[in-house]
């Protein structure tokens, strides 16, 4: 890592922020209802339901 960073700072570039894979967020009731319900249609789990959303979003969005 410390090899990765003197790289970065010689380069005069940022480093990549790292990210675990795992945030909470905080949304309405009525729609955390909405999406359980929605992945138990589909047969998967909540937080599958809002993952595939969430890349969904963002390819469209990327577009």
């Amino acid at each position: 890592m410390e090899d990765y960073l003197e790289l970065c700072h010689l380069n005069g570039k940022e480093p990549e922020k790292m990210y675990k894979g795992s945030f909470n967020i905080r949304i309405r009731p009525e729609l955390h209802k909405q999406a359980a319900q929605m992945a138990m249609l589909e047969g998967k789990s909540l937080n599958q339901y809002i993952e595939d959303a969430i890349e969904h979003y963002s390819v469209n969005k990327a577009r």
